[in-house]
C-alpha cells in the first residue's frame, strides 16, 4: 500500500514544500493508494487538529492509537441506494463532543443533522430545482425545531424578498400550497427518505 503526502493551503489548493515555509495555515494531506485517509490542519504553523477516514476494519482505538485523540474528526462515508452518507464525530481527548451528518444526491447535500453530544439536535434540508436527469441549483432551504417539526422555508423568487427572507411553517400553505404536499421529506427532520 502507498502512501503519499500532499500539502494544501487553506483554499485547498495544492501547494510544494517550498511554498509550505512562506503560509502559516496549511493542510498535511496523507492519501493511501491515490484516496485520501488523513488530513492534519495547521493553524499560525501549530497543529490544529486532524480529520480521518475511517474504514469499516478500523476501531475507534485502532484510529486513537494510530492519530491520538486530541482535537480528532473521524469521518465514515455510506453509501444507500442513489445516497451518500457523510457521518463525522468530532472527539477531544477521546470524547466523542459532536456528530454531524450529510446526506448527499447527486454530490449535492440534501440534509444536515448536526448534534452536540447529549444535546439538541439542529437539522436543516435543502430541495434542488431539477429537470429529472441531474439536480440544479438549490431552490428552498428548510429548517426544523429541536422536535424534528417544520421550523421555516428559506428561498429564491416568490414570495421570498429581502424584506421577508422566510415563511414560517404555518405560513408554506398560504403562499406555497402544493411545495410540501408534493415534497413531503422537508415536512419534518427525518434523515432519511
Amino acid at each position: 500500500m502507498a502512501t503519499t503526502v500532499i500539502y494544501t493551503n487553506s483554499y485547498n489548493e495544492i501547494i510544494t514544500e517550498q511554498q509550505l515555509s512562506s503560509l502559516k495555515d496549511y493542510n498535511k494531506v496523507y492519501k493511501l493508494n491515490g484516496v485520501i485517509k488523513k488530513i492534519e490542519s495547521y493553524y499560525n504553523g501549530q497543529f490544529d487538529g486532524a480529520e480521518y477516514f475511517k474504514d469499516d476494519n478500523e476501531t475507534l482505538n485502532d484510529i486513537f492509537t494510530l492519530v491520538g485523540t486530541n482535537s480528532l474528526l473521524i469521518t465514515e462515508i455510506e453509501l444507500i441506494g442513489n445516497y451518500k452518507i457523510v457521518n463525522s464525530f468530532s472527539y477531544n481527548e477521546g470524547v466523542n463532543t459532536h456528530i454531524e451528518k450529510h446526506l448527499l444526491l447527486n454530490n449535492k447535500i440534501i440534509c444536515i443533522h448536526e448534534q452536540q453530544t447529549g444535546g439538541q439536535l439542529y437539522c436543516e434540508k435543502y430541495l434542488f430545482d431539477s429537470d429529472g436527469s441531474e439536480i440544479g441549483e438549490e431552490i428552498f432551504s428548510f429548517r426544523y425545531n429541536a422536535d424534528g417539526s417544520l421550523k421555516n422555508v428559506s428561498g429564491i423568487g416568490y414570495p421570498f424578498s429581502n424584506d421577508n427572507q422566510r415563511l414560517n411553517a404555518d405560513e408554506i400553505p398560504l403562499y406555497l400550497p402544493n411545495l410540501l404536499i408534493e415534497n413531503p421529506y422537508y415536512v419534518n427532520a427525518t434523515f432519511l427518505p
